[in-house]
């Protein structure tokens, strides 16, 4: 049982419980470095930034229509460029897309962080 299974089962599905961004990033991170040119060094860092910057654009869009354009870019690029990290993303992260995108958050709500 997670801390967010034990969250719902005390307040109920009507309570939104949302995932702490620096945790996100710091497993995303771990992520990122995996990401390999097959060309270069300087190459692989590019590709590091680059989806630094996606990943970036991703959690702090304003609404799920712009995070569905920006999810639209990052699958398109990183299809082509890695797929083990877009399949890592796809099926890790974008299942839970509320939970660490503020495209779903209001400010005006209450909200329990993990």
């Amino acid at each position: 049982v997670t801390e967010m299974d034990a969250i719902l089962s005390t307040f109920g599905t009507e309570v939104q419980v949302l995932v702490c961004h620096w945790h996100i990033r710091r497993a995303w991170e771990k992520k990122v470095k995996q990401i390999k040119s097959s060309i270069s060094t300087a190459d692989s860092k590019a590709l590091h930034k680059k989806a630094r910057v996606y990943l970036s654009s991703l959690m702090y869009t304003k609404n799920p229509e712009e995070f569905d354009v920006k999810w639209n870019e990052f699958r398109q690029c990183y299809l082509v460029e890695d797929i083990t990290f877009y399949t890592y993303m796809f099926d890790y992260y974008y299942p839970k897309r509320e939970k660490w995108s503020k495209a779903w958050r209001s400010t005006t709500d209450a909200y329990v962080f993990l």
